[in-house]
């Protein structure tokens, strides 16, 4: 393995080690930077430790990336609908050419999101009587480059409406999958609804 594939996995775990509030011994670590916070309420000063700010090792700063990411999807993203997950890996032989190549990373996923819409579209009652042409998805995917280990493992998470929408001239038509969502899906709420 060249220095160069490595190099993001090692400063990704220095920049762990730093990190302050998910320091290994529970208590916060200030020896790489704070600030200082005071209470208007109460006058109470108090300590906070810088965080690392990283994604994928910091187990603390990703569970907060992940939550943000979370509910902006939720909240703004994502309309009134089930999101189901996907999860697209590769064999270990094409991971290498993957991790390298930015071009065969994005035509494998364009190519795994067509097969999932068409999938989607074939379990979507309302699209049989639409044109197929003016049919969209509705995914967000996030690429992860190595695994939980810190080993090469390119793979990606894609959030994925049940359903396709349909492009009109008065705006646009979300036909949901709604054949899919009954087999597996529970029935939320319309105020209680998961974005994974």
């Amino acid at each position: 393995m060249s220095r160069r594939l490595l190099a993001s996995p090692k400063l990704r775990f220095r920049k762990y080690l730093e990190c302050g509030p998910s320091a290994s011994s529970g208590q916060a670590e200030f020896a790489h930077g704070f600030a200082r916070a005071r209470c208007d309420d109460c006058g109470d000063d108090f300590l906070v430790a810088f965080s690392c700010k990283g994604r994928g090792v910091c187990p603390s700063c990703s569970t907060r990336r992940m939550a943000e990411a979370a509910a902006h999807l939720s909240d703004h993203v994502f309309p009134r609908l089930p999101v189901r997950r996907w999860v697209l890996s590769v064999p270990k032989r094409l991971r290498y050419y993957l991790q390298r190549d930015r071009g065969a990373l994005n035509a494998a996923l364009r190519i795994f999101l067509s097969v999932v819409r068409q999938s989607l579209q074939t379990h979507c009652p309302g699209a049989a009587n639409a044109d197929p042409a003016s049919l969209r998805l509705g995914a967000v995917a996030f690429i992860h480059r190595f695994g939980s280990s810190l080993n090469t493992h390119v793979h990606s998470h894609v959030c994925v409406v049940d359903g396709v929408f349909e492009a009109l001239p008065e705006g646009v038509e979300a036909l949901p999958d709604w054949e899919m969502t009954s087999q597996s899906a529970p029935d939320y709420p319309d105020d209680q609804r998961t974005p994974w």
